[in-house]
C-alpha cells in the first residue's frame, strides 16, 4: 500500500507487492516494480515473472510518487496521479489495451479525477492483481473510504485483461466471464472452471489442442504478440517442445506465435488471434 506523497525509487524500495489474500497478509504473487524500462506489473508464475500491466516501454526516471493534485485554483476537484521524475522526458509510447481517458500529462501519469479533496488517498496492489486507489470522503455517514481508481476497469484498462478476472480459467467479454472453454466446446462459466490438467513432463502421454477463435492472451499486448513470422504448425511444434507451454496464441494477420505458460482469463476479441489450448488425450 502507498499513500499520497509516498514513492517507489530505483535506489530504494522499488516495488509494491500484493497480499496472498485479503485474510493472509504475506507476500502474494503480484508486484509492481519500478525499472529502467518503466513501472511494470508482474504475475509470479512459479518463479517466472509474467508482465500483465503497468506502464512499460520507457524510463520514468529514478522515482515515481503517488499524489493528489488540485485541478483548479479553488481546489474543488483533485486528480490522482503518479508523478514521475521531472528530469526525464515523459514517455510517448501508446497502449494496446484500450482506455477511455488520457493517461499522461507532462511529468505525471493521470489515474482519475475526483470532485472533492482527495489528499487522504492510498494506492494498493490487491490480492487479485488489480491496482486500486481508495480515497476518504467525510461528507457521507458511512463507507467513507471509496474506490477512486482501478487499473483494470471500465474506464482505464479493460477488465478482461486482468489475468485473475475469471479465476484460474475462463473467457471474458466486456468485463464479464461468459464461458468456460473446453475440448467439448464453450461451456457455461462458473468459479469451478479450470484449465486442462496436463501430464507431467517426460511422461510420454499424448497431448492435443482445442481451438478457440477470436481470443487474446493477456501477455500478447506486452510481448508484441510473440515471435514470428511462422505458420501454425511451427508454432505448435514450439509449444510441443516446451513442457511449460499450456497453449499457444496465433495471430493470423501477422503470423506471430505466442506461447502461454499460464492461461487464466482469455480476452474475447474481434481480431485474427486464435487460441490453441493443450490438453491430454
Amino acid at each position: 500500500m502507498k499513500t499520497v506523497g509516498q514513492s517507489v525509487r530505483m535506489n530504494g524500495y522499488n516495488k509494491l507487492i500484493s497480499r496472498t489474500s485479503d485474510a493472509d497478509g504475506s507476500d502474494g504473487k503480484y508486484s509492481m516494480v519500478l525499472r529502467n524500462d518503466g513501472l511494470i506489473m508482474y504475475l509470479n508464475n512459479s518463479g517466472q515473472l509474467l508482465i500483465y500491466g503497468g506502464w512499460p516501454g520507457s524510463s520514468l526516471g529514478s522515482f515515481v510518487i503517488f499524489d493528489a493534485v488540485p485541478e483548479n485554483e479553488n481546489a474543488t476537484a483533485y486528480g490522482l496521479v503518479l508523478a514521475i521524475n521531472q528530469d526525464v522526458p515523459p514517455p510517448g509510447h501508446s497502449r494496446r489495451l484500450l482506455q477511455s481517458r488520457p493517461i499522461r500529462n507532462g511529468g505525471q501519469l493521470n489515474l482519475s479525477k475526483l470532485n472533492y479533496n482527495a489528499t487522504y488517498s492510498f494506492l494498493r496492489l490487491g490480492s487479485d492483481g488489480n491496482l486500486r486507489a481508495y480515497t476518504y470522503y467525510d461528507k457521507v455517514s458511512y463507507l467513507k473510504w471509496e474506490e477512486s481508481f482501478a487499473f483494470f476497469s471500465n474506464y482505464f484498462i479493460r477488465e478482461c485483461a486482468l489475468p485473475s478476472k475469471c479465476g484460474s480459467y475462463g473467457l471474458c467479454q466486456r468485463g464479464m466471464c461468459v464461458a468456460c472453454p473446453s475440448h467439448n466446446d464453450l461451456l457455461g462459466w462458473s468459479e469451478s472452471c479450470a484449465p486442462p490438467q496436463l501430464p507431467p513432463c517426460k511422461s510420454g502421454a499424448t497431448v492435443e489442442y482445442y481451438k478457440i477463435v477470436g481470443v487474446q492472451h493477456f501477455l500478447g499486448p506486452y510481448l508484441d504478440d510473440g515471435k514470428g513470422p511462422m505458420n501454425v504448425a511451427e508454432c505448435q511444434k514450439e509449444c510441443d517442445r516446451d513442457c511449460k507451454c499450456v497453449g499457444f496464441f496465433y495471430k493470423e494477420d501477422t503470423s506471430k506465435c505466442l506461447l502461454a505458460p499460464l492461461l487464466g482469463t482469455l480476452i474475447s476479441d474481434v481480431n485474427t488471434s486464435v487460441g490453441y489450448i493443450k490438453y491430454a488425450k
